[in-house]
């Protein structure tokens, strides 16, 4: 009735106006999600990126010399562990069964000086090896970043080490990689379907699509320019 509707436009009236709040509009377009580094991704990284190290120097020995020059001139020296050059020499049937590791430098400097020089020469790759172990987070990337590997030869989504990476996002971040990588438009409707699902089950199908080739599809959170 008229009175009905003067009594509802007037202060604390009983009309039921809907009062649209901020954001609530039909249509209205989804934030994106940032992923970023949470601890256990941070942890997948490090230990991917010491990986890369140890094969990349290992395939260009003259990288790994170069690399214990870097060390030396830029006073990161004690990175070079006594305890795992060691063990590289032992590796290398350079050190006798039993004998350890010398702790004062002429001593060290006695036993080298008995190596065959060519022999000597070629350990010098897996001495600085030894030293990928100490390097810290930051160093691990710009490092990385300098070796410009080929990723695709050491990260694939579609593999366990693939799938340990994802279960270290969240969910919202897991469809977040998808869409950036193209699994989410490969998926199509599918892929809304079971965004919602558990965890490990969306994992797990994200993974398994047919036809989608997963070589060269690197989150962009992995690769050491998503840290500058």
């Amino acid at each position: 009735s008229a009175a009905q509707a003067e009594e509802g436009g007037k202060p604390g009236g009983r009309a039921k106006t809907a009062s649209k709040k901020p954001g609530a509009k039909p249509g209205a377009a989804k934030t994106a999600v940032t992923v970023t580094l949470t601890a256990g991704m941070q942890s997948f990284r490090d230990k991917l990126y010491r990986v890369v190290l140890y094969k990349e120097l290992g395939v260009h020995p003259e990288r790994n010399m170069q690399f214990v020059i870097a060390l030396a001139y830029s006073g990161h020296g004690r990175y070079l562990s006594g305890d795992l050059v060691h063990a590289s020499l032992q590796k290398a049937k350079m050190v006798p069964e039993g004998l350890g590791a010398p702790h004062d430098l002429a001593d060290a400097l006695k036993f080298t000086l008995g190596m065959p020089a060519d022999r000597a020469a070629k350990l010098l790759p897996n001495i600085g090896a030894t030293a990928i172990e100490s390097l810290t987070a930051q160093e691990l990337v710009s490092l990385s970043a300098l070796c410009a590997p080929d990723w695709s030869k050491y990260f694939r989504l579609d593999s366990d080490e693939g799938r340990a990476f994802l279960g270290a996002m969240t969910k919202d971040m897991i469809a977040a990689v998808c869409e950036e990588v193209g699994i989410a438009a490969a998926m199509g409707d599918t892929f809304r379907s079971i965004a919602g699902g558990k965890k490990d089950d969306f994992i797990k199908q994200v993974t398994g699509v047919q036809g989608f080739d997963y070589n060269g599809k690197i989150p962009r959170v992995l690769l050491p320019e998503s840290a500058k």
